[in-house]
């Protein structure tokens, strides 16, 4: 009975240890400058696609973590010496969002809306 305990025990303790891992999903570090990076979730986290140049229809992309990024972005990097704006719309259309140089944002009021986004205006 008691080699029976203790491998239930070390077993939930193995188990409750697998969250802690980091993954590169949530290194927000991998920002490599000159990329904008679009994240899934607020503060930087979840999936990442990151972008050197602007993207008329994100439904052909994919995060790191396999979803699709059209309509599913919630925040932002901006490493790089551009001002952007993403679209609610493909080809540039509808509803826009500025973001500007260096800028690191969560799209509180934006959430889950891009789905393009263009250069605006070139600072370097």
């Amino acid at each position: 009975m008691k080699k029976l305990t203790i491998a239930v025990l070390l077993a939930g303790t193995a188990i409750a240890g697998i969250p802690g891992t980091a993954s590169a999903d949530n290194d927000t570090s991998a920002a490599s400058a000159g990329s904008l990076c679009l994240y899934q979730a607020f503060n930087f986290t979840s999936g990442r696609a990151c972008f050197e140049s602007g993207d008329s229809d994100l439904s052909n992309n994919q995060y790191t973590n396999g979803y699709n990024v059209d309509n599913r972005t919630s925040s932002v990097t901006n490493a790089t010496c551009k001002d952007w704006v993403l679209y609610d719309g493909p080809g540039g259309t509808g509803g826009h969002y500025p973001v500007f140089v260096n800028e690191r944002i969560n799209l509180w009021d934006w959430d889950n809306k891009a789905s393009s986004f263009y250069v605006q205006s070139t600072h370097c």
